[in-house]
């Protein structure tokens, strides 16, 4: 089961090429451990454990000196973030890193008139919980994109005897530029998120309204029914891709060799000619192998790389009624439907729904025919 997945950016807003995974439990470490040096589409890709070098950069940070533990140096900015986020939502938003005292540990800076600035101070236990948190640097939080900047550095008193070699006169010009910008920086932060604020709170009695405009409408019991439809239909998947030789149980070894425990019904396609389409559905057992099936997207399936996307059970209910055909070759060019009917008929096939000829380029019978049986069953029987 994951729990999150954190791609990493670079400076400019792109996919750094790397990520962070959290998993609910040591068995699925293990086995997201055993994807290592596996394809994802063209590239393989290095799976490690990120837990032991945490964890030992926590140790080095706790077994040192508490005499010259300074609180500061741990110390993360926080900028652009929404109007209404609350010290809960940016401990969330900082997963895997630990925040001292949790969302007391949060400080939300606040304008001259007593709202929120668009700033946070957040104080982390170790320099590895800060130096982690860096990684959420151009991330979205709500709607927005939140710059990370440490407040200090480890070298901090090279910085300060820096600060006391200026000159008073050239200090003070230089806090009062900083000051300006960052009172131009907060108004226009203030503007953008008043604007997000109400916009947020628009469109959320627009949804309230319909909400209750369709629980009027339709009553709790159709809801109920409803939630029931969905939470079944969403253990469905479609495999796109297949090779026609592709048989149910190869489709059940794929699924079982990727770790999807509950592999249920499994139908494969065929078109009009009565031949596999390269498609085929499969119903799954939990959400949990939901999850599962869908890390398979883009895997090696024999000698092709196939496509498992989430469908609705409506599209297997549909994909059922195509697979009931038959065909019926070597006839005499002079055999009608109605003799195919009473042919199939006499064998004990009671749900014949369609019988087409299939004929030549010159419009004469090709000798072969195809029928649409009304069930699995039926056509065990042909």
């Amino acid at each position: 089961e994951i729990l999150m997945i954190l791609i990493i950016l670079n400076v400019h807003r792109k996919p750094s090429g790397s990520a962070n995974v959290w998993v609910s439990s040591k068995e699925d470490l293990v086995r997201a451990l055993l994807r290592d040096k596996e394809l994802i589409g063209t590239r393989y890709v290095n799976v490690s454990n990120a837990n032991e070098a945490l964890e030992i950069e926590r140790k080095r940070e706790q077994t040192k000196d508490r005499s010259t533990y300074n609180p500061k140096i741990f110390t993360v900015k926080l900028s652009g973030l929404p109007w209404s986020a609350t010290c809960e939502q940016i401990c969330d938003f900082l997963f895997g890193c630990e925040v001292v005292d949790g969302p007391g540990g949060v400080k939300i800076e606040m304008n001259e008139r007593g709202q929120p600035s668009g700033s946070a101070f957040v104080q982390f236990k170790t320099n590895a919980d800060a130096e982690n948190a860096l990684k959420y640097n151009k991330q979205k939080l709500a709607d927005r994109y939140v710059d990370m900047e440490k407040m200090t550095i480890e070298d901090g008193e090279a910085k300060e005897s820096k600060e006391d070699g200026d000159t008073k006169e050239n200090k003070e010009d230089r806090e009062a530029k900083e000051n300006k910008k960052d009172r131009e920086a907060k108004e226009q932060n203030e503007d953008e998120n008043a604007k997000e604020y109400k916009i947020d709170e628009e469109e959320k009695e627009k949804k309230e309204d319909g909400v209750a405009k369709e629980k009027k409408e339709d009553g709790e019991a159709k809801e109920y029914k409803e939630d029931g439809e969905a939470k079944e239909n969403n253990f469905c998947i479609k495999l796109s891709g297949l090779a026609r030789k592709a048989t149910q149980a190869d489709i059940f070894d794929f699924l079982s060799v990727g770790h999807v425990k509950q592999v249920g019904e499994i139908v494969i396609t065929v078109n009009g000619k009565g031949k596999p389409s390269g498609d085929g559905f499969v119903k799954v057992g939990s959400k949990e192998d939901l999850k599962v099936a869908l890390c398979l997207n883009d895997t090696a399936f024999g000698n092709r790389r196939v496509e498992v996307h989430q469908v609705d059970l409506a599209q297997l209910e549909k994909a059922r009624k195509h697979i009931f055909c038959i065909k019926l070759s070597c006839l005499s060019r002079k055999v009608k439907k109605n003799d195919i009917s009473k042919f199939l008929s006499d064998g004990n096939v009671k749900q014949v729904v369609e019988i087409v000829i299939n004929v030549n380029k010159d419009g004469t019978p090709s000798g072969d025919a195809f029928v649409k049986i009304g069930s699995v069953e039926e056509v065990k029987v042909a």
